[in-house]
């Protein structure tokens, strides 16, 4: 067969490797060498329990493992997952532990997958052991998320792994990562960029996913199942460099090791200190986070909650520009992950992006994956979702990119929006709704003479009815509108108020606008214009308010 059976027969006076040892729960790496002379030399029995007993120590250290636990075992049938198989053994009967495993059957390598999976269920039955062998196609992910095969495969797995521990009351799953996995990831996240969180490589735990082999090294791993005359197989794909985990492993990691041969031990340490550094500043990130979010969706100062037709979802104040810039960065990262709800296709130029936006000029946007737009505010960094399916398009002459233009986020929806209008020859007593988009408007005529002006709620507002002139219409700004600013009737036009009120550009083509023609009525959430505002003498009031929450 192509995927050979690897034979562990140790010949006679071959001595075993020299075996170290990872402790501690910052991951650092104390070298441990078994002296074996003829005179010293234990018994097999002994050895094999010395090196179980090390491996849990250090699992029940990281607090990955404890007595009694269910635990889900993923064996491919390599020598890693092999001697994950076999140390469980060995902790079932002195740790009333509870095993089942798992093996992924890839389809990548035809026959030679189906042969793996076969020799796993047969190793299992030898053993007692229950075994459930789960095909998976990683080609047909691959194709349809355009994904590499390798990285599809990875997905596939942990989907199986999960829903498999689900289903088994929660159980812990267990894999058989190793001392040169950490150190292989390690430098694959150096070579391609990364920061804190890349150069910690493989966490111990992570939720209920467990790593207890980290303390081992691939060979410590090997020369053990020797001792114990144990089998496994070798996955061919493993030594070909078509992957470049493949090729680290073959063409980096060993002139690293000739080097220094204890630098698989010197990298975990590395990555150790990477880890707990990085939880350190997380946990900082999150404090100062939760300084800088402004409440209830509103900017402070000249903005309020309503200058957009659906609510910021996170708004963060520019004050975060005070603190140290390592740590700026780590907030907006936090930030970031938090808003998109994931952190897989976000990067470091993407918190750079943001980076750039915060100390940047008002009126910037930015597009960032998990569909989040960002825009610059006067004083403050404002998050929005786009809808599912939504699309830019243009809005008017202030709409496009650029520090004081940027395209509103309903505008794509303007051919569905419903504008309704208000009519003119209302009588007392008449009332009615308008809408714009997801929005509702009430509106009735009463009796005037200002009697109720000072209890009208926030989004409640009283016009003079015998001052419109035509049919009264919710909507979005347009090129011709204009606004009057003062008692006198001087005007502007709505572009120039705007900027003078330092409205975010990007947030100018969104706000929703009450308008009688091209004169604005009211800046639905921020000011209603002077000429049209009711006063102790006016005869006819139309009293507006938005509808919230029915």
């Amino acid at each position: 067969m192509a995927c050979r059976v690897f034979s562990c027969q140790r010949r006679e006076g071959m001595r075993p490797a020299a075996r170290r040892q990872v402790r501690g729960p910052a991951g650092a790496i104390e070298a441990l060498f078994w002296k074996r002379g003829r005179q010293e030399k234990r018994e097999e029995g002994e050895a094999v329990d010395d090196f179980a007993e090390r491996i849990w120590s250090y699992a029940v250290g990281e607090e990955m493992l404890a007595p009694k636990d269910r635990l889900l075992l993923a064996v491919s049938g390599g020598a890693d997952s092999v001697a994950l198989l076999r140390l469980a053994l060995i902790w079932r009967r002195k740790y009333d532990l509870l095993l089942r495993v798992l093996h992924v059957e890839h389809g990548l390598r035809g026959r030679e997958s189906l042969e793996d999976a076969a020799w796993v269920r047969k190793l299992c039955r030898e053993h007692g052991l229950p075994c459930q062998v789960v095909p998976v196609d990683v080609r047909a992910l691959a194709e349809a998320e355009g994904r590499s095969e390798e990285e599809a495969a990875r997905i596939l797995r942990y989907q199986v792994l999960e829903e498999a521990a689900d289903r088994w009351g929660g159980a812990k799953i267990v894999l058989a990562h190793n001392l040169n996995d950490a150190a292989e990831t390690l430098l694959f996240h150096l070579v391609r960029g990364t920061g804190l969180e890349g150069l910690a490589a493989i966490p111990p735990k992570r939720g209920r996913i467990v790593r207890p082999l980290l303390t081992a090294s691939r060979r410590e791993i090997e020369d053990w199942l020797r001792d114990l005359g144990q089998e496994w197989r070798r996955d061919r794909s493993n030594e070909e460099d078509t992957y470049s985990r493949n090729r680290i492993r073959h063409q980096v990691l060993p002139p690293l090791l000739g080097e220094n041969q204890r630098a698989l031990e010197h990298m975990a340490r590395t990555a150790g200190i990477a880890r707990e550094a990085s939880g350190y500043i997380r946990r900082q990130a999150k404090r100062a986070l939760d300084r800088y979010l402004l409440p209830g969706g509103q900017e402070r100062g000249d903005l309020t909650e309503r200058l957009l037709p659906r609510p910021a979802s996170w708004i963060l104040s520019l004050d975060l520009k005070r603190e140290d810039p390592f740590l700026q960065r780590e907030i907006l990262r936090l930030a970031l992950e938090t808003a998109a709800g994931g952190a897989k296709d976000l990067g470091c130029a993407h918190v750079q992006a943001l980076l750039d936006l915060l100390r940047g000029q008002a009126g910037r946007r930015l597009d960032l994956p998990y569909g989040l737009l960002v825009i610059r505010g006067y004083e403050s960094l404002q998050f929005f979702s786009r809808s599912s399916g939504e699309e830019e398009t243009d809005s008017g002459p202030e709409t496009g990119p650029g520090p004081e233009t940027g395209p509103g986020l309903e505008t794509a929806n303007r051919a569905k929006i419903r504008q309704d209008r208000i009519p003119t020859d209302l009588e007392i007593g008449d009332a009615g709704l308008i809408a714009l988009g997801e929005d509702r408007y009430h509106y009735r005529l009463i009796e005037g003479g200002g009697k109720e002006q000072g209890r009208l709620a926030p989004y409640t507002k009283a016009f003079d009815y015998d001052k419109i002139r035509t049919a009264l219409q919710i909507r979005f700004r347009e090129p011709h509108d204009r606004v009057c600013i003062d008692a006198a009737g001087h005007r502007q036009s709505l572009k120039r108020f705007m900027i003078n009120r330092k409205i975010p550009a990007g947030l100018r083509a969104s706000c929703p606008l009450l308008a009688d023609g091209s004169e604005i009525v009211w800046i639905i959430g921020y000011r209603q214009s002077q000429f049209y505002q009711a006063n102790q003498n006016t005869k006819r009031v139309l009293e507006i308010r938005r509808v919230k929450d029915e």
